[in-house]
């Protein structure tokens, strides 16, 4: 469900926009992505392709995060800016089915820096990482600890900007603050655990910019 109300309704909204410079913010913008997920149209489509039962169907919340500055969390409202047409943008979804939480994030640069690509080229590394150490009995705080070690590893003026965790546990409670894979946790995984694997870079010097 997050998947397709990312794939075919939010990121084509977003294209849209920047393809036709529209004047809108990110919040107007988000709250439309809300409005069409939500309706009958997607609601019927995706019973008809993928068996989903519309009644199951809920959006936790949608955020575009685009202009002068990026939270790298879940749930970030949406700002009053209005959408540039190039630099940084931020899509992120919340979504149940059946109660269970899911959550997706892309990150879309127009015109990128070198900086840019390398740090996202980067984050594609340590993120598969993470989910290589989500193991039966591995510890939060070393699998956090690998992550950031690769990022110092290899590029050592992006450590300072990563995020403070890689993930957090996530089902019938969408974010578990007691279960987050960061340096701070005595945790370790359980088999049966479901992961949401976040991981991200965030540059707040000028010109602001984010990978996540």
């Amino acid at each position: 469900f997050a998947v397709l109300s990312m794939n075919e309704v939010f990121r084509p909204k977003f294209e849209d926009v920047v393809e036709r410079d529209l004047k809108i913010s990110n919040r107007d913008l988000s709250n439309s992505v809300d409005e069409e997920i939500l309706s009958e149209k997607w609601a019927n489509k995706w019973q008809r392709t993928h068996g989903f039962d519309p009644g199951e169907l809920d959006l936790t919340f949608s955020s575009l995060q685009s202009g002068t500055q990026f939270e790298l969390k879940p749930a970030v409202e949406s700002s009053e800016e209005l959408v540039p047409m190039q630099g940084t943008f931020l899509l992120s979804l919340g979504v149940k089915y059946a109660e269970y939480s899911a959550c997706l994030t892309r990150t879309i640069f127009v015109n990128p820096t070198d900086t840019h690509k390398q740090a996202y080229t980067l984050l594609l590394e340590v993120h598969q990482l993470v989910v290589d150490k989500l193991r039966p009995a591995a510890s939060f705080r070393d699998i956090y600890l690998a992550a950031k070690g690769l990022v110092q590893q290899k590029m050592p003026s992006f450590a300072d900007k990563f995020t403070k965790s890689v993930g957090f546990a996530t089902g019938l409670e969408f974010n578990d603050l007691r279960l987050q894979l960061n340096e701070k946790s005595d945790r370790s995984v359980v088999a049966g655990m479901v992961f949401c694997v976040s991981v991200g870079i965030n540059e707040t010097s000028v010109p602001q910019w984010a990978s996540w």
